[in-house]
């Protein structure tokens, strides 16, 4: 009975995450779609046709993240969630380091700025890592490896710049994302056999 249980749980969560990739390329393809429909109606004298060739191509936008991480100290960010979701700090040395009264901050290029200041008694062992969440990321509260912020996101941008400060206020760590939309081209199937199998 547990077996099952388990296997109807991955189940659901492939499923899930299934969904929510369809959900995500369907928006694109809309998108898309729309883009080339106002391209065509912006044309002088253009008229919008019904027919349409069999094998169309459409761009797709796809979203990627540069990332620049520096380290002066033995911390390093190691990751920063591109939705605002987290961001994650590694201790990569043999020795526990007291970060009590450390303080995260993240800037975007919006002007938007939020920080998280670790309590006073915080320390991050050797090889270990903390996650810092925004408190909408439904993560639960675990010190000392998962911390939840209190009625706080971490702010969102084109361009973020996320940085670590030790308790007299200089720089440790510095990770610096930027957003860039990359074009590319793929078939258009909504025109193609409407056939569909399920494995």
């Amino acid at each position: 009975m547990e077996l099952s249980i388990r296997d109807y749980q991955t189940l659901l969560e492939l499923k899930l995450k299934l969904d929510m990739e369809i959900a995500t390329y369907r928006k694109l393809i809309e998108n898309s779609e729309e883009r080339l429909r106002k391209g065509i109606l912006k044309r002088p004298g253009a008229t919008p046709s019904r027919a349409t060739p069999k094998r169309r191509r459409v761009a797709i936008e796809e979203e990627e993240f540069s990332n620049t991480a520096t380290a002066s100290g033995p911390l390093q960010i190691t990751e920063a969630d591109p939705h605002g979701k987290f961001v994650r700090i590694a201790n990569s040395t043999t020795d526990d380091v007291v970060t009590g009264g450390w303080i995260l901050r993240r800037n975007t290029d919006a002007g938007a700025e939020n920080t998280y200041k670790f309590h006073g008694k915080s320390q991050l062992k050797a090889g270990q890592t903390v996650t810092v969440w925004s408190s909408d990321a439904g993560a639960t509260h675990s010190p000392p490896a998962d911390i939840v912020m209190k009625n706080q996101k971490w702010a969102l941008g084109e361009k973020t710049v996320t940085v670590l400060e030790n308790s007299d206020g200089n720089e440790m760590a510095r990770l610096e994302s930027v957003r860039v939309m990359r074009t590319s081209d793929a078939p258009d199937s909504s025109h193609a056999d409407n056939k569909c199998s399920l494995m």
